[in-house]
């Protein structure tokens, strides 16, 4: 300042230059100010960003483990299992289409176990018709085998009975002939 007020011309370049100087410093110290706090809010947006991010793929995570284990016990044969349905994204959907899949599955397994226990009742019955029938019929050549057998003894001893009839009685008898054509059907019997 005593440079410039010794020199009337300096004045002037003076005063600029100080114009000049006063306003880079502060220009400077402002800059600074405001690095440093966009430095400290952008560090702190990323670890907010962070651990939100964080927190939020947990939860998801957790969710499509619950998930998985409700498709592994359903894979082991346990259709009752469900899964809770906690929000109304994806995930939530995903959750919700699970449920409606798993009791789809289960009322598909039920009808097809009535389905097998129906045919299997239809089949043990045909088996216990079929060895009725069997039975039946076994039974049937039994009865015919037996029955076949107690008729041929008696046919034997008539048969014979009328051959020796025959051969003592006279051809000029009327009974002859009668006894002929009994012998004839007889002998068509026995076989």
């Amino acid at each position: 300042r005593l440079a410039m007020a010794a020199s009337p011309g300096g004045q002037r370049n003076a005063s600029m230059a100080m114009a000049n100087e006063l306003p880079v410093a502060s220009y400077r110290k402002t800059a600074v100010l405001y690095l440093g706090w966009i430095f400290i809010t952008g560090g702190m947006t990323v670890a907010v960003g962070t651990v939100g991010g964080w927190i939020i793929s947990r939860g998801i995570i957790r969710r499509l483990y619950e998930l998985n284990r409700a498709i592994e016990a359903i894979a082991e044969g346990d259709y009752s299992v469900r899964v809770n349905v906690h929000s109304s994204d994806e995930a939530g959907h995903l959750a919700a289409s699970f449920n409606r899949m798993a009791v789809r599955i289960n009322d598909t397994r039920e009808d097809l176990e009535q389905m097998v226990e129906k045919i299997a009742r239809q089949l043990q019955t045909a088996l216990t018709d079929i060895n009725d029938q069997r039975e039946n019929e076994m039974k049937k050549d039994e009865f015919i085998s037996i029955a076949s057998h107690e008729l041929r003894t008696p046919l034997t001893i008539i048969k014979a009975f009328f051959q020796i009839t025959v051969k003592d009685m006279d051809p000029a008898f009327r009974s002859y002939h009668l006894i002929g054509k009994a012998a004839r059907q007889l002998n068509r019997m026995e076989r």
